[in-house]
């Protein structure tokens, strides 16, 4: 096998190996090895005779031997639990010896040191026998047995040995005369242990392990499945033996006939079992398939099945068989292990013509004889092949653990030749015992062994389960090794790694105990035609007769729900003990196997996969939606990762861009207005049920097909709660406000990509975006009106009076160039850009647009995809003012992830990123090498983390319940434990979040919920909309001490939270929140002593709170907080952004009011409940410092970002009043539209109000809006 650095699984493996496999020796592994390879070769080095063979008859033997193999399997299920000799008897010895002895002692490696007293020459001659108590107790021991004194059980290497010599008498020849003479004898020093031999070997006759195990054999294969398994596994492997020769063409067509008549239970088969030299032959069968001859039936040989014409040619294939070693050995399969001796013996004295050796070939005699008998089998063929083989087992059982009943200290020494005559101890044959009684319980036993650490091996190719074996050989081999239990001389190879276990994943069945299993679906998939007029549930599910099943890249899967966990598994169609992989789902559709990587799917596959709906989405309209909603794959990444539904507006573009593309086709040749009918008809024929009618009322601007996708998002009992209160769920509040926010930049983008869904957003977007394209003229003004060239202007960008102007005219019948007085009707077309080629003098039009208006909307779509964030800002509609600067000083940027690399196929640092979703690739397997580095096994620490991770799962699932709040938070909880929930701040850096938002937890949710310690990355705790919280537990409190921000909007808190480490919190929302402020508030307030950003918003603070200690403050807001005067200690913050206390009563400023110009200019005062005195104090401010305290300079951003210092002082000359004003120029469309030639026009207007006295007069008359549309002239 190819090496590598690190085993994933080697600790699994050690674990998982049965304790009797640690026992076998390399050759018990060959031959476990050698019989999971078919006689011709694994796939792809097929023997010759298999690769020329007719196509049919290798399709029939292949087809025979995945039969065998089923039924293998199938009789190693039934088997489950039955032990090997080894297995069974330790641990109830070792159980028995501590109940009766408290004796702890190891049982392999202490001993029964059995010392001999022979009185013999008139002394004593002493030997011994030394075996381990584990062995010792399966010979048992006679009624009759006695220790001599001396005799102990002691530890290995306790009992010292001493040759010595004795010196005893003897008569010299015939005379009486007596003489010396010389005796090997031994000395023993033992440091004997509590235990006497005699109490042990009591204990043991009592405990009758051999009669314990002899009922367990009976239990076992009396079980109701284990005889027809064993049945059909006898009639498996006849098949697969007669296709086998078939092929090889060692039987004829009439013997395969025959075969499967006898295999069909037909009459005129008869079978007959095989004695030679005396000895039956178990297994070996003599078939009479009449006028096709004998068929000689030997399962074990390579050449299972052969066909002859009398007895007498069978008689000469038996000899020649005998002659070869290898064939020769191979009898041993068939034979009692009590008689193989005696039958070697007599096949030498009656065949061997010479006097070779056990292991050369033989000539063969002339008088050569195999003493052959054929013995009649009067029952069913197979069911005496049955009993003959449990009866066979139970006979070489009590040969190995003996039964009290027995127990003969004559045949125990009879025992103890044998094996040693067979090379053996006892320990292992009874190791190894179950298979080394007959062949074709070999690979069951391997079948087995494979059960206990893989799941699913039976489907793997027969590579694989070899190389599976492998790996268990090795470990098993370096296990025995370490234990001193290997053979002498015996060397294990490196455990190293292979691409197979770096496939594999560890994985809990149904028992609680865990196996490797390989991620492949294939053998899941579902036959179940489903009813055609079926569709999906809303969780995506598919649920005919009471089954539900889901689709999965086109294929389709049966899944059950695990009562235990709540969560829904895949079901294996055939197997209903297989493994039943977990699922992920977001509840809306989306659907994922626990092994399924999404960081490697690309953007295609990763919009199919978000539901049933989008399975058939195209690659070109997938990747057009995305574009159009500002999604990405690392955004869609996250999705599934956190198993969050599927954004409304995707599936909505999605479901916009499928109508268009289904009215194309239905429509051909129509009219693009047809086209646009039809599809504003069909996009529009949803059914508004109550809830969604309701959510109209009150948000007219939402389409009616978005709003029931939120309404039919909200869980039942939120719905509930709002019908019986009236109050908008947090959830749908903050679905709106995002929806709200994107919708205007996604219909206008959607424009972009098809003109035929172009509308007043996509006007609105065009006109916005084309002055910011670098080589549109400054001087050109570009219009669209209604109609007329003098109709009503809907659109225009590019300085108002800039000397070019252009017009284009919207009609009901599309778009056209205002080309003046013209003879005909000029062109007229439904994509905007197309007319607007037309309008544009024909150089700009190549400049701009080169290969016309299909690469315009490219250069567009590629200018507002660099820029998204500016141009949602610039679609907002009229009613979302505050938007711009809420999301810019509160770091409102998109939460964009990282594109994770390329998913690695390793399987220690793959399991590590399934645990950590948006870990990168060297992340991993950085951690990989400090945990190395650190001496500590990485195998180890994934599965303590996986661990961990289950452990979360479970505990959140008996927290929820049947909460559908409860359950909505669990994932976000383990979103946040997979350090796979972040939010990205303006200066690009990542924050770890615990997102609980909208989600309206309680008090009493939160001080149920006791989370474990994997928490201490998170830095962002967000509650917001949470109502019915107003405490924090502290317990809870206690799992973030890394917390840095926190956001509690709109929750029922009335006092400050009392954080663990009150310092490190930089940023803290507790907007529209009931709480007053006293003296209390303000000590605990005074705890915070390094906050960046705080929001008080719509709080009734009453009173001020003072700022003396919170000089860090860069972003202030206490807008709305019913406050009479400023906070205090204004005047000590060092580097503000803004401070807003707009919307109060103020009644009055502090006496003397003075902060430095820098702090001033970043108050925000504005109010329309201003006292008189505040406002005059505000004046009498504005005109000794020329600073506004009502407005902040950062309200007008827009156009003092970049401005010198000449045009500050311009501005600060302005009229306060007027300069107010203009912010709303700032914010039109007209100005927005025209950046940046707008904001160089505004400069140069104000420029000469400040130099020209009558044209300032002139410009102050107008109302500021007006500033662009005059001209500039000399008055």
């Amino acid at each position: 096998m190819p090496s590598s650095a690190t085993h994933p699984h080697r600790h699994f493996l050690a674990a998982r190996l049965p304790a009797w496999a640690a026992t076998l020796h390399a050759a018990h592994w060959q031959a476990l090895g050698a019989c999971l390879t078919p006689p011709q070769g694994e796939p792809g080095a097929e023997a010759d005779w298999f690769a020329n063979a007719a196509p049919a008859l290798r399709e029939a033997l292949l087809s025979s031997q995945s039969g065998l193999d089923a039924a293998r399997h199938r009789l190693a299920e039934a088997l489950t639990g039955l032990e090997q000799i080894c297995a069974f008897a330790e641990p109830r010895l070792g159980g028995r010896l501590r109940e009766e002895h408290q004796f702890t002692a190891p049982l392999r490696s202490t001993e029964l040191v059995w010392l001999h007293h022979l009185f013999t020459h008139d002394v004593y001659v002493t030997t011994h026998e030394r075996r381990s108590l584990l062995e010792a107790a399966l010979h048992n021991f006679a009624a009759d047995v006695s220790f001599s004194a001396d005799s102990a059980l002691a530890l290995e290497g306790h009992a010292t040995r001493r040759a010595v010599t004795v010196i005893g008498k003897t008569t010299l020849g015939d005379s009486e005369t007596q003489v010396d003479i010389p005796l090997d004898s031994e000395q023993f020093e033992i440091t004997a242990l509590p235990l006497s031999p005699a109490d042990f070997a009591d204990t043991c006759r009592r405990l009758d392990l051999g009669g314990q195990y002899q009922a367990h054999l009976d239990s076992h294969f009396a079980a109701p499945a284990v005889r027809p398994a064993a049945i059909a596994l006898y009639q498996h492997s006849l098949r697969a033996s007669a296709d086998l020769a078939h092929v090889r063409h060692q039987i004829n067509g009439a013997a395969l006939d025959a075969v499967q008549r006898l295999i069909d239970g037909q009459p005129g088969i008869t079978c007959q079992q095989l004695e030679l030299f005396g000895v039956r032959l178990h297994e070996a069968l003599l078939i009479d398939a009449g006028a096709a001859g004998l068929l000689l039936y030997l399962p074990s040989h390579e050449t299972m099945l052969r066909q002859f014409d009398s007895l007498e040619a069978v008689r000469t294939h038996l000899q020649q068989a005998l002659l070869a070693p290898a064939s020769r050995q191979a009898f041993s399969a068939y034979v009692d292990k009590a008689q193989w001796g005696a039958l070697l013996d007599r096949a030498q004295q009656n065949l061997d013509s010479g006097n070779s050796g056990m292991d050369q070939a033989w000539s063969l005699a002339a008088d050569a004889d195999l003493h052959l008998r054929v013995l009649g089998i009067d029952t069913s063929l197979f069911d005496f092949l049955f009993d003959d083989h449990v009866a066979w087992l139970k006979a070489e059982a009590r040969l190995l653990v003996v039964p009290t009943a027995e127990a003969d200290e004559q045949a125990r020494k009879r025992r103890l030749a044998l094996w040693q005559s067979l090379g053996l101890n006892a320990l292992m044959a009874a190791g190894f015992f179950v298979p080394a009684v007959g062949g074709l319980m070999l690979l069951v036993t391997a079948y087995q062994l494979l059960d206990e650490v893989y799941a699913g091996y039976q489907a793997w190719s027969v590579g694989d389960r070899r190389e599976a074996l492998q790996h268990l050989e090795t470990t098993g081999l370096n296990l025995a090794l370490i234990a001193g239990l290997g053979a002498a001389g015996a060397v294990a190879g490196k455990l190293a790694s292979t691409p197979l276990m770096e496939r594999l994943m560890p994985v809990e069945l149904a028992d609680g105990t865990q196996r490797l299993w390989l991620p492949d679906l294939t053998g899941y998939r579902s036959q179940v035609e489903l009813p055609q007029a079926l569709t999906a549930n809303a969780r995506g599910q598919f649920v005919d007769q009471g089954r539900h099943f889901i689709r999965l890249d086109g294929q389709l899967y049966e899944q059950r729900l695990d009562p235990v966990l709540q969560r829904w598994r895949l079901v294996h169609p055939d197997d209903a003990h297989a493994y039943a992989p977990l699922l992920e789902h977001n509840g809306d559709g989306a659907w994922r196997v626990e092994h399924e990587q999404p960081q490697a799917w690309d953007a295609h596959k990763l919009v199919q996969r978000l539901g049933p709906a989008l399975a058939d989405v195209s690659e070109a309209e997938a990747l057009m939606a995305l574009d159009i909603t500002g999604l990405n794959s690392p955004a869609l990444r996250e999705i599934h990762l956190n198993n969050l539904p599927t954004p409304p507006l995707l599936a909505d573009t999605l479901e916009r861009l499928k109508i268009a593309r289904d009215v194309a086709a239905d429509l051909p040749g129509q009219t693009a207005q047809a086209w646009i009918d039809a599809i504003a008809e069909r996009y529009g024929a949803v059914t508004i049920d109550t809830d969604t009618a309701r959510l109209l009322d009150r948000y007219p601007d939402v389409p009616a097909p978005l709003a029931r996708r939120l309404v039919n998002a909200l869980p039942a009992e939120e719905r509930v709660l709002w019908r019986s209160t009236d109050t908008l769920p947090p959830s749908l509040r903050q679905a709106l406000d995002r929806l709200r926010c994107e919708l205007p930049l996604a219909r206008g983008l959607e424009g972009l990509h098809l003109p035929i869904l172009a509308g007043e957003s996509s006007e609105r977007l065009l006109f916005a975006s084309l002055t910011r394209l670098p080589d549109w003229p400054q001087d050109l003004h570009l219009a669209l009106r209604a109609a007329s060239p003098h109709g009503a202007l809907l659109r225009e960008c590019g300085v108002p009076l800039a000397p070019r102007r252009l017009r284009l005219i919207k009609s009901a019948a599309g778009y056209e160039a205002d080309l003046g007085e013209r003879p005909a009707p000029g062109r007229v077309s439904h994509d905007l850009l197309e007319a607007l080629l037309w309008t544009l003098p024909q150089e700009l039009g190549t400049t701009l647009a080169q290969g016309g208006a299909d690469a315009l909307r490219v250069r567009l779509r590629t200018l507002i995809g660099t820029a998204r964030g500016t141009f949602r800002q610039r679609l907002l509609a009229p009613e979302h003012p505050g938007w711009r600067s809420r999301l810019r000083l509160l770091g409102g940027l998109d939460p964009t992830p990282q594109r994770p690399d390329d998913f690695s196929h390793h399987s220690l640092a793959s399991r590590l990123r399934r645990l950590y979703p948006l870990a990168s690739l060297e992340d991993a397997q950085r951690t990989l090498r400090d945990w190395q580095a650190a001496l500590r096994v990485p195998e180890i620490e994934v599965a303590r983390l996986e661990a961990r991770l289950r452990d979360l799962q479970a505990q959140l699932t008996r927290w929820a319940g049947t909460s559908a709040r409860r359950q909505r938070a669990m994932q976000r909880i383990v979103d946040a434990q997979r350090g796979s929930s972040i939010v990205r701040l303006m200066d690009g850096t990542a924050q770890h979040v615990m997102d609980l938002s909208g989600i309206g937890l309680d008090n009493a949710s939160l001080e149920s919920l006791v989370l474990p310690d994997d928490f201490r990355h998170i830095t962002e705790l967000d509650l917001t909309h949470s109502a019915a919280l107003s405490r924090l537990p502290e317990h809870w409190l206690q799992r973030f001490p890394a917390l840095e921000r926190l956001k509690l909007r709109g929750c029922g808190f009335t006092r400050l939270p009392r954080l663990t480490r009150p310092e490190a919190l930089v940023w803290l929302e507790m907007d529209r929140n009931p709480i007053t402020w006293d003296p209390a508030q303000q000590a605990d307030f005074d705890r915070y002593l390094n906050l960046r950003v705080v929001d008080f918003s719509d709080c009734p603070l009453t009173r001020a709170p003072d700022l003396s200690r919170h000089v860090q403050i860069r972003t202030l807001y206490m807008d709305n907080c019913l406050l009479s005067t400023l906070p205090t200690g204004l005047q000590h913050l060092l580097d503000p952004l803004l401070l807003d206390f707009s919307r109060n009563p103020l009644q009055t400023l502090p006496p003397a009011f003075a902060v430095p110009d820098r702090i001033a200019r970043t108050l925000r005062l504005e109010s329309e409940t201003l006292s008189a005195v505040a406002a005059e104090q505000i004046d009498a401010f504005h005109s000794a410092t020329g600073i506004d305290l009502l407005v902040p300079d950062s309200d007008y951003e827009e156009l003092l970002a970049e401005a010198n210092d000449a045009q500050l002082g311009i501005w600060s000359r302005l009229p306060l009043a007027w300069r107010r004003d203009l912010r709303e120029l700032l914010e039109s469309d007209r100005y927005l539209d025209g950046l940046p030639h707008t904001r160089t026009e505004t400069w140069r207007r104000l420029e000469r109000q400040d130099q020209d006295r009558y044209y300032r007069r002139r410009v102050l008359a107008q109302p500021a809006i007006n500033l662009l549309d005059r001209p500039i002239e000399q008055s």
